[in-house]
């Protein structure tokens, strides 16, 4: 994924698919409409469930999804804490 100065962390849009919520539950996330947004979907026991929780893990790494700044999504792996 090319390197990008306002999303450091974002991941290949190619790993979208994999998120999943605190739970393990499969999270989709958009654009709330065409004026943009944002709002995550769950799905909880073949339940989808609109949500604006935009945490969410991928492959195990912590992420936080959001409305980019021109439109769209952007899903960014979260800054590592050590003390």
């Amino acid at each position: 994924m090319p390197y990008s100065e306002r999303y450091p962390n974002s991941i290949c849009a190619a790993h979208y698919d994999e998120c999943t919520d605190g739970s393990g539950n499969h999270v989709t996330f958009e654009n709330e409409d065409e004026f943009g947004g944002f709002v995550s979907y769950h799905t909880v026991e073949n339940t989808i469930v609109r949500r604006n929780d935009g945490t969410c893990f991928v492959r195990g790494f912590k992420c936080s999804a959001g409305e980019a700044r021109m439109g769209g999504i952007v899903i960014q792996v979260m800054p590592f804490v050590t003390r």
